[in-house]
């Protein structure tokens, strides 16, 4: 109600409340089913001290395992792979049939760097693709 209490309100107020009767309690409270609320398993595994050490062990592991991974990759500087080794020679031949001296051809073609195997991406025309 807005604005100031009119009699009967006043009234109402200011009546004594009577205590319920022990009968109407105990049926009250038979009726009653007080017991806690249960846990979500979200809470249970939020609140968990284990839980939350076995996901962060978990992710550790997984970081552990991707580092020792990317050194069992083979790198760069592994060696020449025989894809390599082929441009090189075609890269010699071509320096040859086109008037180079054999010395210079093969000078030449050392300064050349080649992408590893891994690092490659093909290309539309490429000749070592099609010798395959």
């Amino acid at each position: 109600m807005i604005g100031p209490p009119d009699e009967v309100e006043r009234r109402i107020r200011q009546l004594s409340r009577l205590p319920l009767s022990p009968d109407l309690r105990d049926r009250v409270m038979a009726a009653a089913r007080l017991r806690p609320a249960a846990a979500s398993w979200r809470d249970r595994a939020w609140y968990s001290t284990g839980w939350r050490l076995a996901a962060a062990g978990a992710v550790l592991a997984a970081l552990i395992l991707d580092h020792l991974s990317a050194g069992l990759t083979p790198t760069a500087g592994g060696g020449p792979d025989r894809f390599a080794i082929e441009e090189l020679a075609q890269i010699v031949r071509l320096g040859e049939e086109s008037g180079m001296s054999p010395e210079l051809a093969s000078g030449l073609a050392s300064r050349v760097e080649l992408l590893p195997l891994a690092a490659r991406q093909p290309r539309p025309g490429d000749l070592s693709q099609a010798l395959q």
